[in-house]
């Protein structure tokens, strides 16, 4: 009995639906065309048959595995929603991203943080091996080639491409198990190596993509890629049916532009295989109609688009469409019937950051739906000049920002009981001496420094592109590196983590009972229990540069560690002030850019997420919290007087660009 004959059996006998016997169907075709490559028909076809029977029973119970999470993450989560003391609104947002009324609570904009910071971690040694140099302006491309010539298994003989290679292929590997073990089901390539990205600018400009389909056949006739078909479940193999898979795909390139999202559930198109011959047709097309020479811009981003996939997954479940549109859902029907003492004024509420809407919004943000561009030439003109506005009204932000930086870190550190100075001295420490061993130990503990994207390169990227607005965007980062704004930030952001981190250390040897008002304060806030603490004082320490570290590398295996590290980030957050999915959310509208709201909300928005971030962060803490280090009073005058001088409040515009170029 055939395959097919058993599975048409099975359906009628109802112990299959139709749609799972043609799912099977399709897994064994395409096992058994790998398999014959290798085996005798007959023995194809059973190795086939046995291989299908295995991953349809690891299927079933992957869809049972994330039905029991889904069910467990939501009801969770709309647990949480509604018992925050702001009401359903405030508590669907704390669960989204910062909670503004510092209740603390896990939330997948932190999430995500922390998950893109271990895959940093681990690709570490390509991050910095290749990151751009000069301002933005000097990468070496070169390297970054033989890195993907050792992804394709191709000798580059390149012992830092090798090693950058084997971090990469770390990174992915632990990134697609942990959002598995959460619940996310996928389907993966079997020939994935890196992403794959597609400009649809580019694609577009080629003869509205006759261009790319001639190179891209091409390549098919050379051997250097396969076009899968996803209605056959298999590799095409009919030359006119390539023709139309590749038609297909240059016109959703066109109008849907970028690259898959990370975890997808489709096979891509385009299979590049192993070897030198698979290596030039993906060097070949991405360089033309991709990437061109930003490729560690590619895979940085592509880690991030992880890190906030398996953050949403994490945290809402792995249907978290379904969970974002519950929180909202409540939200809306909590503002419609209202309850008895919320009618307290509510700057967050009044402002549009806080309700049903604002939760689509920041879902949209979180999920990337609110990337990309609806419109690539309304949205280039728009976004070109936003740039230029960007890079004309940073001549000396550095001045205010440094000054600015410096009084929130001060007060982030006074809050928690920390010693501020010390804050600055490690700050200035690691931005005069850093060396590649700190940067590894630093990495272990899961303190980068690579939170802001590191997408200034050449602006020989795409020579025929000079006069577009990615030469714009260019300018506008290359003028915030030159300028000493990206070195401050990343220093003191990595400073801050670091002496928290020794602060905590330093508390090791103290019951809870006897600690410190501040510090007890931020492990009440970030929900850490005193027998929590006491697991976490028997960690060892981690000896880095001369000082003892608290060692945060189990931050994501440990559920303890990791409230403890995220409590970190949140407390990062007030140091140095960047917006969050919330005021992100504000900015953009929550849609992409492009179309007619995405538009109007980055323009008029475009020199105000600095100061919508400090209402949701510093001013919100002030006015509802009388604090641990002094009282209400006190911490306002403190914050007001030193944070809005009379020179900062001269540059304030500039300063609040900086922040708009964080948002993007």
């Amino acid at each position: 009995m055939s395959v097919r004959d058993c599975l048409d059996r099975l359906v009628k006998q109802r112990k299959i639906s139709r749609v799972t016997a043609q799912q099977a169907d399709a897994l064994w075709r395409r096992y058994q065309n790998k398999f014959s490559l290798d085996l005798p028909p007959a023995q194809a076809d059973a190795a086939a048959a046995l291989q299908t029977a295995r991953e349809m029973l690891q299927s079933t119970r992957r869809k049972k595995n994330a039905v029991a999470m889904q069910v467990k993450r939501q009801t969770a989560v709309e647990r949480e929603q509604m018992s925050h003391p702001w009401g359903p609104a405030a508590g669907g947002m704390a669960i989204l991203t910062r909670d503004i009324y510092r209740l603390g609570g896990e939330n997948v904009d932190t999430r995500a943080q922390a998950l893109r910071e271990v895959l940093f971690s681990k690709f570490n040694a390509g991050i910095e091996a290749y990151k751009s140099t000069m301002a933005g302006l000097k990468q070496n491309a070169a390297g970054a080639r033989n890195l993907v010539r050792e992804l394709f298994e191709v000798d580059s003989g390149d012992a830092v491409a090798k090693a950058a290679a084997k971090g990469w292929q770390d990174a992915t590997e632990w990134g697609s198990k942990y959002v598995q073990s959460a619940g996310k089901i996928f389907e993966e390539m079997e020939n994935w190596r890196m992403p794959q990205f597609w400009s649809a600018d580019r694609v577009r400009r080629f003869g509205m993509g006759d261009a790319f389909q001639a190179d891209v056949l091409n390549a098919v006739a050379a051997g250097g890629l396969k076009v899968f078909d996803k209605e056959a479940q298999e590799f095409a193999t009919n030359p006119a049916r390539i023709r139309v898979l590749v038609a297909k795909a240059a016109r959703d390139i066109i109008t849907e532009a970028g690259s898959a999202p990370a975890f997808s559930k489709e096979m891509r198109t385009f299979h590049f295989p192993q070897g030198e011959v698979g290596f030039k047709a993906f060097d070949a097309l991405q360089t033309k109609y991709g990437a061109g020479n930003d490729i560690i811009g590619t895979l940085t981003g592509h880690l991030g688009a992880m890190a906030r996939e398996a953050a949403l997954v994490d945290v809402l479940g792995p249907q978290h469409a379904a969970t974002a549109a519950m929180l909202a859902k409540n939200a809306r029907h909590w503002e419609r019937l209202g309850k008895q003492g919320q009618g307290r004024v509510r700057p967050a509420r009044m402002l549009g950051l806080e309700s049903g809407s604002a939760i689509d919004r920041t879902y949209a943000v979180l999920s990337g739906k609110a990337n990309g561009v609806e419109n690539t030439f309304w949205g280039g003109i728009m976004g070109g000049a936003r740039s230029l506005l960007t890079a004309s009204s940073l001549g000396s932000a550095v001045i205010p920002a440094t000054i600015g930086d410096s009084v929130t870190a001060l007060l982030a550190a006074r809050y928690n009981g920390m010693e501020g100075g010390k804050v600055l001295a490690r700050t200035v420490e690691l931005l005069t001496g850093e060396n590649p061993q700190a940067q590894e130990d630093a990495a272990r503990l899961l303190v980068t420094g690579h939170a802001m994207s590191d997408h200034a390169i050449a602006t020989r990227r795409y020579t025929d592109q000079l006069a577009a607005p990615e030469l714009l965007r260019k300018i506008s980062d290359t003028v915030v590196r030159a300028s000493g704004l990206n070195a401050w930030t990343e220093g003191i952001k990595k400073a801050f983590s670091l002496e928290m981190m020794a602060f905590v250390a330093r508390q090791r040897g103290i019951a809870y009972g006897a600690l410190e008002a501040p510090f007890k304060s931020f492990l009440d806030r970030y929900r850490i229990s005193p027998a929590e603490w006491d697991q976490l004082r028997a960690r060892p320490t981690f000896d880095f540069r001369g000082a003892k570290f608290f060692d945060t590398s189990t931050a994501v295996d440990d559920p303890v560690v990791r409230k403890l590290y995220e409590g970190v980030l949140q407390e990062r957050a007030l140091a140095v002030l960047e917006p969050d999915a919330r005021v992100r959310a504000f900015t953009t509208g929550g849609v992409r850019s492009g179309s007619l709201l995405g538009e109007v909300a980055r323009s008029l928005s475009m020199f105000q997420s600095f100061s919508m971030t400090m209402i949701t962060t510093h001013m919100m803490a002030l006015a509802i919290k009388d604090g641990v280090a002094g009282n209400r009073a006190l911490n306002n005058a403190l914050f007001y007087t030193l944070h809005l001088p009379p020179a900062r409040r001269s540059c304030r515009r500039a300063r609040c660009c900086r922040a708009r170029i964080r948002s993007i």
